[in-house]
């Protein structure tokens, strides 16, 4: 660091110059290199969390360029995503991959988070067609959608909506340029458009066992992956995908991890001893 005695150099603030900082101190003008001694790090640790972050901002942009998500329970709502995307495993890829905005979908993908009832979701079969079988209780003997979803004896109550996201992994394998990428659709039920027999495109309501069956040909497609949300005002259920897409598979082994860093220039060795004293 130098001090300045030439009062022509008066910055206001700080001034940055080709590697050299000047700034004010007491009424002198200081000069210091901007410039960081430190090598840049990425153990393997390092890499692992970088990549688990680029996963969260990739599949963030996803739901957020087809809704709002609602995450309650940190300071934001994409926080709390973070947060519940830990439980899941890192998926590795390239800097190319990453830069032409790859992503990647997963069984238990978090889509909303808050204080109302969950709903149970898994993939099935109703009277030998896709479904997506539902814990929501309906009213027993109802004759109409909206007194079977809304009715008396129902789970939901008619301030209440339901929340369909339909997310895709695309991978147009005709193109070698092509990542993959998931795309986020959400589609939205209320007593007033439940009187429509297929409120969800493609897909029909039905009655198993007393519990909702959302049921369509699209439930079969491997490449897609199912949340049903209820909404009350901004509260929310908290709701994870289901899906048989296993795609992800592929980008969570050794190998991937191998691959993706070297696209990043390798790993470099942990400047602290491991247990084993190497």
């Amino acid at each position: 660091m130098s001090v300045l005695k030439n009062k022509l150099i008066v910055p206001h603030g700080t001034m940055k110059v080709e590697g050299v900082t000047f700034y004010q101190r007491k009424g002198t003008t200081v000069m210091r290199s901007s410039t960081s001694q430190q090598p840049h790090r990425r153990t393997s640790r390092q890499f692992e969390a970088r990549q688990r972050m680029a996963n969260c901002t990739a599949l963030w942009k996803a739901l957020r360029a087809a809704t709002e998500p609602v995450l309650h329970g940190g300071k934001s709502s994409y926080g709390r995503f973070c947060t519940l995307m830990r439980k899941l495993p890192v998926v590795y890829l390239t800097k190319d991959e990453r830069l032409k905005g790859a992503s990647l979908l997963m069984p238990g993908m978090p889509v909303s988070d808050g204080m109302l009832p969950d709903i149970e979701c898994r993939l099935g079969q109703v009277e030998g067609r896709p479904a997506l079988l539902t814990s929501l209780r309906l009213s027993a003997g109802a004759r109409s959608i909206p007194s079977l979803l809304f009715g008396p004896r129902a789970e939901l109550k008619k301030s209440e909506r339901l929340c369909l996201f339909r997310l895709r992994q695309r991978m147009p394998e005709s193109d070698p340029e092509a990542v993959p990428r998931v795309a986020v659709r959400v589609e939205m039920l209320d007593i007033e458009n439940c009187r429509d027999r297929e409120p969800f495109a493609g897909i029909e309501l039905m009655d198993e066992d007393g519990r909702l069956a959302l049921v369509g040909d699209t439930l079969g497609d491997d490449t897609m992956g199912w949340a049903l949300v209820r909404m009350d005002g901004d509260n929310a259920s908290s709701q994870r995908v289901v899906t048989r897409c296993r795609l992800y598979e592929q980008y969570i082994t050794d190998q991937a991890q191998e691959r993706a860093a070297k696209s990043y220039g390798g790993l470099t060795p942990s400047p602290y001893l491991m247990p084993n004293g190497n």
